[in-house]
């Protein structure tokens, strides 16, 4: 190893004297500053959950009887709403929503605005039954709910007999 000048400082020195180690811990100093914006943008984009543009979301019943708003991630023990918004309502002023089984196990139910009519309960999940407007005047139920198990996890929500929409959901501890 050369020695470094004598005319420089003493911290100069001792950094000309182990080089390689120097550029090591300089690769290291910018991997972090790195991989710190990358956790900044992250959050600013809301995947640790909160606000942001790539939390909400919306996922459509394959018969499209229902369109379902919900956050892609979701906080542990924090709750938040599901819209449920039904485009054409049914000629008898009434609407089955149906909660898939395991939905429920992911996550707990608080209340529905408007109030349900009828519930029912089954191997199937949990049957809503709720007045709506006369055919021809969409309706939108809100579901507040608080997710209970960290992963990530389905909705499944459907109008009465219909397909269930299922979309993945991540809950953050």
């Amino acid at each position: 190893m050369a020695e470094a000048p004598s005319d420089l400082p003493h911290a100069m020195r001792r950094m000309e004297a182990d080089l390689p180690f120097q550029h090591r811990s300089w690769q290291v100093e910018r991997l972090s500053w790195a991989m710190l914006l990358v956790l900044v943008a992250a959050g600013l984009l809301g995947i640790f959950g909160g606000s942001g543009p790539l939390v909400a979301a919306t996922a459509l019943t394959p018969d499209e009887a229902i369109r379902l708003r919900y956050e892609r991630v979701q906080r542990l023990l924090l709750r938040t709403t599901l819209l449920v918004e039904l485009p054409r309502a049914r000629p008898d002023g009434q609407l089955e929503l149906r909660l898939g089984p395991e939905m429920l196990e992911g996550w707990e139910i608080h209340g529905t605005m408007p109030s349900a009519v009828v519930s029912r309960s089954g191997s199937d999940g949990v049957t809503l039954v709720f007045e709506t407007a006369p055919a021809g005047a969409g309706t939108t139920i809100r579901l507040m709910v608080e997710p209970r198990r960290v992963g990530v996890r389905r909705l499944s929500v459907a109008a009465g007999d219909g397909p269930p929409s299922r979309p993945a959901v991540l809950i953050w501890p």
